[in-house]
C-alpha cells in the first residue's frame, strides 16, 4: 500500500460527489415544497459542503504548528462537523412526519 493518498483523495471525492447530488436533490425539494422541513435539509446539505471544506483549511493549517495543534483542530471540528447532518436529520424527520400523517388522512378505497 504505497499511495494511500490517492485512497483517500478517492474517498474524499466519492464522498463530495455525494454532498453536492444531496444538494441538488435539496434544492429541488425546496422549490417544489416549500416549508421548515426542506429548509432544514437544504441548510443542513450546504453547511456539511461548508464545514468540509472548512475541515480541509482548518486542518491544514494546524497541520503548519505542530502535532497537538492538529489533534486539538481534529477534537474540536469532530463536534462541530455533526451540527449540518443533526439539522438535516431533524428537517428529514419533520418531513416525514408530515407526509405519513398527509398520508394516514387519506381513505383509502
Amino acid at each position: 500500500m504505497e499511495n494511500l493518498e490517492i485512497y483517500y483523495m478517492a474517498g474524499s471525492t466519492i464522498g463530495t460527489i455525494g454532498q453536492i447530488v444531496l444538494l441538488i436533490a435539496c434544492a429541488v425539494l425546496i422549490y417544489k415544497q416549500r416549508n421548515i422541513a426542506t429548509l432544514l435539509m437544504l441548510l443542513g446539505s450546504l453547511l456539511s459542503i461548508v464545514f468540509t471544506l472548512g475541515r480541509v483549511a482548518w486542518t491544514a493549517l494546524a497541520n503548519i504548528e505542530n502535532p497537538e495543534s492538529y489533534a486539538q483542530a481534529m477534537a474540536v471540528l469532530n463536534i462541530f462537523v455533526q451540527f449540518p447532518y443533526l439539522l438535516f436529520v431533524i428537517g428529514l424527520l419533520l418531513f416525514a412526519a408530515k407526509h405519513t400523517a398527509a398520508g394516514s388522512n387519506q381513505s383509502t378505497p
